[in-house]
């Protein structure tokens, strides 16, 4: 009996230790980060991760230092969303205003005259 709870749970501990190595994350992109975390997220649910803690270690794991200083405040604190505020952050931080679009198409166009 006891053999049979062994392999039952050397399976289950195979299993989890494939799905962590099968799961990776696309370098930021500071040009688009909000089609990076579409591609994030993606990752997110075809592995069932869904608690914000691991979500937050795998984001914060692949970050450059550069951009890891975005939200290093974030990292130190004891809040329980971090996941949620270093994503609100780096979007903030990273994406460009439709303003800010308008103005950099406005500037080429004038160039281009």
């Amino acid at each position: 009996m006891d053999d049979g709870k062994t392999s039952v749970s050397n399976t289950t501990s195979e299993k989890y230790e494939a799905k962590k190595v099968s799961f990776k994350i696309p370098p930021f992109w500071e040009v688009k980060p909000e089609i990076w975390f579409f591609q994030v997220e993606a990752q997110f649910s075809i592995s069932n991760i869904t608690q914000d803690q691991t979500k937050f270690n795998y984001l914060v794991a692949q970050l450059e230092p550069k951009v890891v200083e975005n939200v290093w405040d974030i990292i130190q604190s004891e809040r329980n969303d971090k996941y949620v505020a270093a994503k609100e952050r780096l979007l903030n931080t990273f994406k460009e205003s439709e303003e800010k679009v308008s103005q950099n198409c406005l500037q080429e166009f004038l160039l281009a005259i």
